[in-house]
């Protein structure tokens, strides 16, 4: 059995990939939503140690004095803007965005996302667990990135865990090819099919992050998990491929 640090190396991994690894500030342009940055996404509108985060890194760029006192006080007057369209944030987002990209400023954006990610540990153990009483196995890596990133796009790991639990069983998945033929059946895929090129290629880009990172998924990644994600990948006409 893998071990579950190892799962949710990969797990994260693949989630952040799949958000881009962003850390810039920026509109998702969906209703009500507001400025959100870093991998984990948070929201300075609604999300108030994402706020506080934000408003630490802009303020030591006024110390600095690479922002104005001004523009920061745009910033706090306007937070709670709807992000989408003109805003009086917008213009000041290429100067934030390279405060943000900042060595200093990425090292404290990957703790807030760090933390973020952590909120939903117990539940991420939860999920593995459920997977493995379902099929009588440990999820391998794949799979673990899978079903983790398809948590984050389409409702959360506790209901994730609910289906693997109580929906899922039969077909009982014996590789990485049978998830993703679920995932390609699935409404949110049938309503996004192009979205499971990116699905796909974070993944894989995902797990090669993982395992340069000090090899830090060391050998459990198994030849036909490379080699089911590969077809995969060539089946959606990507480029992208995973070696090992």
């Amino acid at each position: 059995m893998i071990a579950i640090d190892k799962l949710r190396a990969a797990a994260k991994a693949a989630i952040k990939q799949n958000e881009g690894g962003n850390y810039n500030l920026s509109c998702a342009g969906v209703a009500e939503s507001g400025y959100s940055f870093g991998f984990g996404q948070g929201d300075i509108r609604t999300d108030e140690h994402a706020w506080g985060v934000l408003h630490a890194i802009l303020a030591a760029a006024v110390s600095a004095g690479t922002l104005t006192a001004g523009e920061l006080g745009v910033v706090e007057d306007n937070r709670e803007t709807l992000c989408a369209g003109a805003n009086p944030i917008s213009g000041l987002l290429p100067k934030i965005n390279r405060i943000l990209n900042e060595p200093a400023a990425r090292q404290t954006i990957d703790a807030m996302d760090d933390g973020l990610f952590q909120d939903a540990e117990a539940q991420t153990v939860g999920l593995f667990q459920a997977a493995d009483q379902a099929w009588g196995r440990s999820l391998g890596l794949t799979e673990a990135g899978a079903l983790a990133m398809w948590s984050n796009m389409t409702g959360g790991l506790a209901q994730t865990t609910n289906r693997i639990a109580h929906d899922l069983i039969q077909p009982r998945w014996t590789r990485f090819r049978d998830l993703v033929a679920f995932l390609r059946a699935s409404k949110y895929f049938r309503d996004h099919p192009h979205n499971l090129v990116h699905f796909l290629e974070s993944i894989a880009l995902g797990l090669r992050d993982a395992l340069g990172d000090g090899g830090i998924l060391g050998g459990d990644l198994s030849a036909t998990e490379v080699a089911d994600l590969n077809a995969e990948l060539q089946n959606v006409g990507s480029g992208v491929r995973l070696t090992v």
